[in-house]
């Protein structure tokens, strides 16, 4: 597959992982980060089947310990995938039991989620704060922009003395 126009080996193992997901890991770049002694990322055949090999050997290992949850190549790959995610967003990880699994990744969906809407309510924070630190909040600029706008309205204008005139006169 990877010898057609445009799909090299990450798109191919995409493709076969789709069709045979007990046989093919998918050739994603947080679970390559994941495999030990792979070396530094390469999108070639070679790297793909050193990185292929070494997670159908750990699902072959994981079966024969009677792993029910993680015994297939790509779901080791998912498993290495998560695992570099919970790293990367440090989540809080938990001791499970197949059985909680389900409840499980429901908590970490949770906590990614909150995270997340976290991240936007500081960044929406400051942006409200940002009037502040120019000089107070924005309701203090505008009643001071209304006291402002009073306080010239009120006032009536003196007259200016018109330079050119006067220098017309001598």
């Amino acid at each position: 597959m990877a010898e057609l126009k445009g799909v090299g080996p990450a798109t191919a193992s995409a493709i076969l992982c789709a069709g045979a997901p007990d046989s093919v890991p998918f050739m994603a770049d947080e679970t390559m980060d994941s495999v030990p002694g792979l070396g530094a990322i390469a999108y070639t055949i070679p790297y793909y089947l050193k990185f292929a090999t070494k997670v159908i050997e750990k699902a072959d290992e994981l079966k024969a310990k009677g792993s029910k949850s993680v015994n297939s190549p790509h779901l080791v790959e998912k498993a290495l995938w998560t695992d570099y995610m919970i790293d990367k967003y440090g989540i809080e990880r938990e001791t499970t039991t197949p059985k909680t699994l389900v409840s499980t990744n429901a908590k970490i969906a949770t906590k990614v989620e909150r995270n997340a809407e976290s991240k936007e309510n500081t960044s929406a924070k400051r942006k409200m704060d940002e009037p502040a630190k120019r000089g107070g909040s924005s309701e203090n600029q505008s009643e001071t922009r209304k006291k402002a706008k009073t306080a010239t309205a009120t006032t009536e204008p003196t007259p200016a003395k018109s330079t050119r005139s006067a220098r017309s006169r001598s």
